[in-house]
């Protein structure tokens, strides 16, 4: 988590062999687990059970700050849907096309540049367009496993900045603005 918070990454110098190193490997694993936890927070309400493995993690604890009885996650998922599904969309297309339209000609860019890269299309979730903040980190998740998540990373921030800070603002005590803290992060 440290890593993901901007502690830099030790680089191998251009002199040495690039031999197969576990620790960068496990460093790729790790950040590819963490996008895939904040994929599925960005796709789907919190349940309880989901929240309970978030809480014995003791970094996501932390920065999340998880439900922790079924009365709060409830009022987690109605905080969900005011502010994903109404007040912050997480839409790539509602921050780069005007009039903006989910669906759009910017989820249409967004496929064709994981087709150009050999990258799989998210599978839509909810019905969710491809160019949802979720199957962005989904994607990224997949790119760091694969060793070619700058390529990805590049189009993502193209909108996802300007997203974060929008639902950061629109929650910026509760957990929502939390994720998006660390997604930013």
């Amino acid at each position: 988590l440290r890593r993901q918070a901007g502690a830099p990454m030790a680089r191998r110098p251009a002199s040495q062999p690039a031999a197969h190193d576990s620790s960068r490997d496990e460093l790729r694993a790790g950040r590819a687990a963490l996008l895939d936890t904040l994929a599925d927070l960005f796709l789907r309400e919190l349940e309880l059970p989901a929240a309970q493995t978030l809480a014995a993690d003791p970094a996501l604890a932390a920065a999340l700050q998880p439900p922790s009885d079924e009365a709060e996650a409830q009022a987690l998922r109605a905080e969900y849907a005011r502010l994903l599904l109404m007040e912050a969309p997480p839409y790539a297309s509602l921050f780069l096309e005007a009039p903006p339209v989910i669906g759009g000609e910017s989820s249409l860019a967004w496929e064709a540049t994981l087709a150009a890269r050999w990258l799989p299309t998210p599978p839509r979730e909810r019905a969710a367009a491809s160019d949802h903040a979720g199957h962005c980190l989904r994607t990224l998740a997949h790119a760091e496993r694969t060793g070619v998540a700058g390529a990805v990373l590049a189009e993502a921030l193209r909108w996802l900045p300007q997203y974060l800070t929008t639902l950061e603002q629109e929650d910026p005590d509760g957990f929502y603005g939390r994720l998006a803290q660390l997604a930013t992060a």
